[in-house]
């Protein structure tokens, strides 16, 4: 029987199948192993992208956030000179106030003491005729 197949016949074709089919599958994973290396590369140059762009966008605000920090000190030291001018213009004030409560309080003795020393005499009555 010349169709018959015997034992070391279909050993040979499972060896020769598993063989094809280990190639197929190498070769699968070979192909799948260069898809994932070239996902692998997109998603790295994608990443450092939107890593750049990030820090890009976060220099702008600090940037920006500086520029108001440094806008809101200035508006603050002028207001500061601002205050210690009026503080001193105050300390002038209450200063030539008092000056002048001392001259009215002594003018007020003086008069006091002028009306005491000389006799004011009343006017003599107007006669209407």
């Amino acid at each position: 029987m010349p169709n018959q197949l015997t034992k070391k016949d279909i050993k040979q074709i499972v060896e020769k199948s598993i063989e094809g089919f280990a190639k197929i599958v190498a070769k699968g994973f070979s192909s799948l192993e260069d898809k994932i290396v070239g996902v692998k590369t997109e998603l790295e140059d994608k990443i450092v992208g939107v890593k750049t762009e990030l820090e890009d966008k976060i220099l702008g605000v600090k940037t920006e956030l500086e520029d108001k920090i440094n806008q809101t000190v200035d508006g603050n030291d002028k207001i500061i000179k601002e205050l210690k001018d009026m503080r001193a213009e105050n300390a002038a004030s209450l200063g030539a106030r008092d000056r002048l409560y001392a001259k009215i309080k002594d003018h007020e003795s003086r008069i006091i003491k002028l009306e005491k020393s000389i006799k004011i005499k009343k006017p003599a009555p107007v006669l209407k005729k």
